[in-house]
């Protein structure tokens, strides 16, 4: 498996593909393949330092480490998607992208290739550049050209076929947006367009799309699928996955369009089976459309057999007249007739919708025509008896912040009313919490059996697996498959959560809309932020009190605001036409830092530029790489120089080999970006704190924020220090210092925990959250902005209550547990 990167506030497509692996047969890039490596090419020379002195680096190159800044190609760029195109391409052999692709060592192949999308705005600019800012959340969007088209040569108007297992994996659907901003669309196209001209069968039947936000496509009468917020169609086969996504305000969300195709004398209709599984989808005028866009004799009906398993379809008051959850379904697309073996089976539905929405049967969308009526059986729940599912609905309800407070943020409430009581309180279990399709092997109605395993990449084939059922849609690592404590036992083939979300026993809300950021009114000027340093926890208003406190663990930016960077680029050299800063100005910090791990003489050359992460930000990596300690690991782990400290904004550096000619030093490279084959335990994983460079390997393909790694189930993920999240008064006057929180009503704290950002002003603090108590895994991480000069609560520091000791832990955890009971 081969990774690739997109961050949409820090990234920069020229400089990825410059300094991004290559291929050196690729005419087209002959200038500038030199020197750079194949995907999979062994390390340059197997050490760190000068002259063989240091500890080893072995194992292969499996990442693309330098950002994108979109998956598309604007302004004859080229972005993520093109650029996965072309290390795969022999041009002596054949001009198509293939996967497998085989090193020219011939002993290791690249079967699959993942982008990891970063959190932030993913959308076209509408008034040049640079675009202003979403007014809500003050992010900039990325410039994306839509559609994002997975399957063919994104560059080429002719639709050449191009590889077809490239997945898209996004960090969170709460801050990973893919917005058209009502456009028409579509967001993401998955397709192929000739049978003719390629193998697999079926199409993208290895890959996905998971873990993000799709939203904003309008239609029109433009084309096929336009206004489609995920469109999957072509003339051959499509079994793409899409998971774990909020699929919102759209004219339709997902279209599976049957192409017709005339060969010769023969027609056929290319019939698709998507597997659509674990999304929320809510607010589209119609949710799922199956049936046939092209003109062609046929009657529009349904021809597609997708899998439709664990979905959640609502109705919130979007910005469309949302009007049907699907059209064209058939019975079997949404009935599981059997689970494992023996077979069980199954009497309902297992998707939740609103019974009196669905196969309506009437034009509801300009360009997705109508289909006869069809009836499916009862879904498991039907959402239209249920109100304040969503944590948006339980804000709204209470009137807290004036509803402003994260109305995209569709992860499930505990506690939901029933919708015939209005003004009632949501005393009631949410019935979307445990009651979803949890089997391994699933037999649908229409035939199309599925096991977990077919919701991604095939297991056994990559160093670690990836599939639906791994991570909900906050991503970083949190369970698919998670029974809340003060929830019955479900039963043995149910226990995940309808939807995207999988509600854990730590839930924080209260962001900027369409990110995780706290913060206050301040600059940029064209936004209308509002205040949101107030952090709310969800939990069940059962008992009211005693719900333990999370621990938490902190890292702050320095040298520069977070928005500053984001907004102005403020250390970006002058002549550059790129975001992503050099390696500093002579004399800085930055530049001491830049020149730490080099020996400088007469005759060195200068530092070639390189990208960089702000420390307090997501860094383009995957876990095992505990990015915010890299400069004190490299002076541990180099012997030169020995006592050189340097502060570092930018502590998530992508490492790469840079020959130090004519002296031949390296500069040293992320041990993290490395993969030792065959390393398969955490027993041989890349320890930071032995400062040993030696085995790596890949453990998850989540991204993992600062300051966290993967550990054995139920275990903490924080890496030390650890601290208590105590409570600070907040404006309201609520007590401070409690080790436990109570929630009211609603289902959410009463006295909102007011932070207090730690640092200067304008710069960023990245705040990691965890439950303490056994069983009770849920990481939440967010980033607080203070103001820039406005004095509120901007540069008080978050005071850490001293490290807990093991038995004040157990201690703790013994009596929240005795109050929950």
């Amino acid at each position: 498996m081969f990774h690739v990167y997109v961050d949409p506030l820090f990234g920069d497509n020229q400089k990825a593909v410059e300094l991004n692996p290559t291929n050196p047969h690729d005419i087209s890039l002959n200038f500038l393949s030199s020197g750079r490596p194949l995907p999979l090419s062994r390390h340059a020379d197997g050490t760190m330092g000068s002259g063989g002195s240091g500890q080893r680096i072995e194992g292969f190159l499996q990442h693309a480490p330098y950002s994108f800044k979109t998956l598309s190609s604007p302004q004859s760029e080229m972005g993520a998607v093109e650029y996965v195109q072309r290390p795969f391409v022999v041009p002596q052999t054949t001009p198509i992208p293939t996967l497998p692709w085989t090193h020219p060592d011939g002993d290791r192949r690249v079967t699959h290739v993942v982008i990891h999308c970063l959190p932030g705005l993913y959308g076209p600019i509408h008034h040049g550049y640079p675009d202003p800012p979403d007014p809500a959340s003050g992010l900039p969007w990325n410039g994306e050209e839509l559609p994002i088209k997975l399957g063919v040569m994104p560059f080429d108007l002719s639709d050449v076929p191009a590889t077809d297992r490239i997945s898209i994996q996004g960090t969170s659907a709460l801050d990973t947006i893919f917005d058209a901003r009502g456009e028409a669309g579509p967001v993401f196209e998955f397709t192929l367009p000739d049978p003719a001209l390629f193998t697999y069968s079926p199409a993208h039947g290895e890959a996905f799309l998971d873990a993000v936000t799709v939203r904003g496509a309008a239609a029109d009468e433009s084309g096929n699928g336009a206004g489609a917020g995920i469109h999957i169609r072509g003339r051959h086969e499509n079994a793409v996955t899409i998971s774990n996504c909020f699929i919102v305000d759209n004219s339709v969300g997902i279209a599976v369009n049957s192409d017709f195709v005339v060969i010769g004398t023969s027609q056929y209709v290319a019939a698709h089976r998507p597997i659509i599984t674990l999304n929320t989808i809510v607010d589209n005028t119609i949710g799922v459309w199956l049936g046939d866009l092209d003109p062609d004799p046929l009657v529009v009906q349904s021809l597609n057999t997708p899998v439709l398993l664990n979905n959640l379809f609502a109705f919130e008051g979007g910005q469309l007249a949302q009007v049907s959850c699907f059209e064209g379904v058939q019975p079997g697309d949404v009935t599981v007739a059997s689970i494992g073996s023996p077979a069980v089976t199954v009497g309902s539905a297992y998707n939740t919708w609103d019974t009196s929405r669905a196969n309506l049967g009437g034009t509801l969308v300009p360009g997705f025509p109508a289909h006869p009526q069809i009836l499916v059986p009862a879904p498991r729940v039907d959402t239209d008896l249920w109100d304040q599912l969503f944590i948006r609905d339980a804000f709204e309800a209470a009137g807290t912040g004036g509803g402003g407070y994260s109305p995209h943020d569709y992860r499930l409430n505990p506690n939901a009313r029933l919708a015939l009581s209005p003004g009632a309180l949501p005393t009631h279990a949410n019935p979307l919490i445990d009651t979803a399709l949890a089997a391994d092997l699933v037999m649908m109605g229409n035939n199309i059996t599925i096991s977990a395993a077919d919701t991604g990449l095939p297991i056994g084939s990559e160093e670690v697996d990836i599939n639906a059922r791994d991570w909900d849609s906050e991503g970083f690592g949190n369970p698919r498959h998670f029974n809340r404590v003060d929830f019955p036992t479900p039963l043995d083939h149910e226990g995940m959560d309808f939807g995207a979300d999988e509600a854990g026993d730590l839930i924080v809300a209260g962001y900027l809309p369409n990110t995780r950021i706290f913060s206050v009114p301040h600059a940029p000027a064209a936004t209308t932020l509002t205040d949101h340093l107030d952090i709310y926890f969800f939990d069940t208003p059962a008992g009211s009190s005693g719900h333990l406190r999370p621990v938490y663990n902190t890292i702050g930016s320095f040298e520069f605001g977070w928005y500053d960077h984001v907004i102005n680029k403020p250390d970006v050299l002058p002549g550059q036409g790129h975001d992503y800063v050099q390696h500093g100005t002579p004399g800085s910090a930055r530049e001491q830092f830049s020149m730490l791990f080099r020996l400088v003489g007469p005759g060195d050359p200068p530092l070639e530029p390189f990208m960089r992460n702000l420390r307090c930000d997501i860094s383009p990596h995957l876990a095992q790489d505990l990015h915010p300690v890299w400069p004190a690991l490299m002076e541990q782990i180099w012997p030169f120089p020995p006592s050189i400290t340097a502060t570092d904004a930018y502590a998530c550096n992508p490492w790469h080999s840079h020959n130090m000619s004519p002296n031949g030093f390296h500069q040293p490279d992320n041990p993290a970006l490395f993969h030792n084959t065959g390393m398969a335990t955490h027993s041989t994983e890349y320890t930071v704190y032995q400062g040993s460079a030696g085995t790596t390997f890949v453990s998850t393909a989540s991204l993992n924020p600062p300051l966290t790694f993967p550990a054995a189930p139920f275990a903490s993920r924080l890496v030390p220090l650890v601290y208590w999240f105590v409570s600070i008064p907040g404006p309201s006057g609520c007590p401070a210092g409690s080790t436990t929180y109570d929630v009211g009503a609603f289902g959410f704290s009463i006295c909102p925990d007011r932070i207090n950002p730690l640092g200067a002003t304008g710069e960023g603090l990245r705040l990691n959250l965890e439950s303490v108590a056994e069983g009770e895994r849920n990481l939440q991480t967010m980033l607080v902005i203070p103001a820039e000069s406005n004095g509120l609560d901007s540069t008080s520091e978050l005071a850490p209550t001293p490290t807990p000791t093991d038995r004040i832990l157990r201690q703790a955890v013994r009596d929240a547990r005795a109050v929950r009971r």
